[in-house]
């Protein structure tokens, strides 16, 4: 008999999607659609379960589930749960009714607007930004905007650092009017900095003060400690602090803020990690660059431009797996930060892609390739090391056609430089 551990791992390989949802959950819907509706068709059961996972927040219309070349996710579920012995037929057995236990044990129960703002903010906590507010909806219903704030105020004042920020990242998606709300919240002590910076984003309030940002380092700091480790939350401090102010966490008045210095310490002095990136237009047109592990999206873009020298005058996008990302200003539907995106985790190993696409209309595809990580190599800029081909012609005229610009490594890096410089 294949054992609890043995269903989940086959689950993950024969019922994952293109989306990167939990395949417990998909098994889950499909055993209950199956044995509760009597479904033998499997278009009617394809159909079923996707508008529950959809109804979830689990799926999009906007992505297909399925993955090229293979099964579809809900059939995949489904042979499982039948070599498993979990489903006859369409008839729930003795050890289907253990298993449907155990599923309902693990998976995440599907959030509604009578959901608590605890469980809800529990349930939101590791989830990124697209995916937190697109499950957040459902628990809005037909709340107003101030009651949402209020809801929000009184889980995340005395919520963990992880469910604290999830509920700042909601009430300043929702809006002007609901961060205007959100400033009778600067009376708790844990939401204080929170209040000023989100205001001060909204153009409310003026700059947070050296004190707000220590706070915030802290927070944010600690939350990567507990997800990622030290080295990484010392990402989270130089994000928002130079050298001298980390020296004041262990000060900040944060309730973690001992544990937050302490983790700190044990990496201090430790260089940043580079990434060896390889950046291809064509098979004859790419670019190796080297780029510390902490840059975000938003910087390889501005590098890209440089390494293939783009004018920057038109929308881009990074996908990186089933999420996308751009810059915020321009607000593209579905898209996060990009400069909330760092590389570390749009390309977390060897061999980990993602692409960029330039020019919404002439869709110049770059695909990014994660080389190498160079544990110990000084960068106090990006640096090109390597590249072939002539730079593209962006605006080609046929009716007066011009040569391209070759390639010149130490133009880039020239440029390179000075955008660090300007950056």
């Amino acid at each position: 008999m294949i054992h609890w551990a043995g269903l989940q791992a086959l689950l993950e390989v024969e019922a994952g999607d293109t989306l990167g949802s939990d395949p417990r959950v998909t098994a889950l819907v499909t055993l209950t659609e199956v044995t509760e509706h009597q479904l033998d068709d499997e278009r009617v059961l394809r159909h079923r379960v996707e508008h529950v996972m959809h109804d979830r927040g689990d799926w999009t219309y906007r992505t297909a589930p399925q993955r090229h070349g293979r099964v579809h996710p809900v059939d995949g579920a489904l042979a499982v749960l039948r070599l498993f012995g979990a489903v006859e037929g369409t008839r729930l057995t003795p050890l289907g009714v253990w298993v449907e236990s155990e599923l309902r044990r693990v998976v995440p129960p599907q959030i509604t607007p009578g959901m608590s703002v605890s469980d809800l903010l529990g349930l939101l906590a590791d989830a990124d930004e697209i995916d937190a507010w697109n499950r957040a909806r459902r628990w809005f219903g037909d709340r107003t905007r101030t009651r949402i704030v209020t809801e929000l105020v009184e889980g995340a004042a005395e919520a963990s650092p992880a469910e604290r920020v999830a509920a700042v990242g909601l009430i300043g998606d929702l809006g002007d009017e609901a961060v205007a709300a959100f400033r009778a919240a600067e009376r708790f002590p844990n939401l204080a900095a929170h209040v000023r910076a989100l205001a001060y984003q909204a153009e409310q309030a003026p700059p947070p003060s050296p004190e707000d940002l220590v706070w915030l380092a802290t927070e944010y700091a600690h939350i990567d400690l507990v997800r990622h480790g030290a080295a990484t939350a010392r990402y989270a401090v130089m994000n928002l602090l130079d050298a001298a102010g980390i020296d004041r966490i262990a000060d900040s008045g944060h309730p973690h803020a001992e544990a937050v210095a302490e983790a700190l310490a044990s990496v201090a002095g430790t260089p940043v990690p580079v990434q060896r990136l390889k950046v291809s237009l064509s098979g004859k047109c790419w670019r190796t660059v080297l780029l510390a592990e902490n840059a975000t999206l938003g910087l390889l873009h501005q590098v890209i431009t440089v390494l293939f020298g783009w004018d920057d005058d038109h929308l881009h996008v990074f996908t990186v797996g089933h999420r996308r990302y751009a810059d915020p200003f321009h607000r593209l539907e579905e898209t996060g930060d990009e400069d909330a995106m760092p590389l570390f985790r749009a390309l977390p190993q060897r061999g980990a892609k993602i692409s960029h696409t330039y020019d919404m209309g002439a869709c110049w595809q770059h695909e990014i390739v994660l080389e190498k990580v160079l544990d110990d190599h000084p960068l106090p800029y990006p640096e090109c090391v390597a590249g072939t081909g002539d730079n593209p012609i962006e605006y080609y005229d046929p009716d007066d056609p011009e040569e391209p610009s070759p390639f010149d490594i130490e133009a880039v890096d020239k440029r390179l430089r000075k955008l660090v410089a300007d950056h």
